[in-house]
């Protein structure tokens, strides 16, 4: 029985060191349309606050890693998550993400062009991400996780179950790859 307790705070101690994702939206009824028709098959221009590893990386060094790190989920049709995009992005169409935001902030503020941030915490990765399409938040997520680089497997878990959550399907069949698939 002693044993268990030790166990039991030990697993406790280790999940707060984990990523931690909370759903703050939609704010719309859906993504499905939205990402259909300017995500699905096109460039997305991505906008990068921040930086989780100042110090470590430059804030150009540190975007250009995130946006060649951010794939748009598997059970939808591709999109290219890009910091240039190309002819094939829709023009009001964006996904920000605000590394160590400031308090009180929220995805229609980063839609519309706010950006606050707080000082880093060594050792821990704060974000709060938006997709947003003409300066509105159609769904927003905040997370965070403790992590020493962007190599560390917690930042990459985190940022794949930002990406997930960003662009949940709010339908029961959606389209995957040219065929159809059952949502789970």
């Amino acid at each position: 029985m002693r044993r268990l307790i030790p166990l039991a705070v030990l697993c406790a101690l280790a999940a707060c060191s984990g990523p931690v994702t909370s759903e703050e939206g939609p704010t719309e009824r859906g993504v499905d349309g939205y990402y259909g028709y300017g995500v699905a098959g096109r460039d997305l221009k991505l906008e990068v606050a921040g930086n989780a590893f100042p110090g470590r990386l430059s804030d150009a060094a540190f975007a250009q890693g995130l946006a060649g790190r951010l794939k748009t989920p598997p059970e939808r049709q591709a999109g290219h998550i890009t910091l240039t995009p190309g002819p094939s992005a829709r023009s009001n169409y964006s996904l920000i993400f605000q590394f160590n935001p400031g308090p009180m902030l929220y995805g229609q503020e980063l839609c519309a062009g706010k950006r606050t941030q707080q000082p880093p915490e060594p050792g821990r990765v704060k974000v709060l991400a938006s997709f947003c399409v003409a300066g509105r938040a159609i769904t927003e997520i905040s997370g965070q996780t403790d992590a020493t680089g962007p190599g560390d497997p917690r930042f990459g878990t985190l940022m794949d179950e930002m990406m997930a959550k960003l662009f949940r399907t709010t339908r029961r069949f959606y389209y995957n790859q040219g065929g159809h698939t059952r949502a789970q």
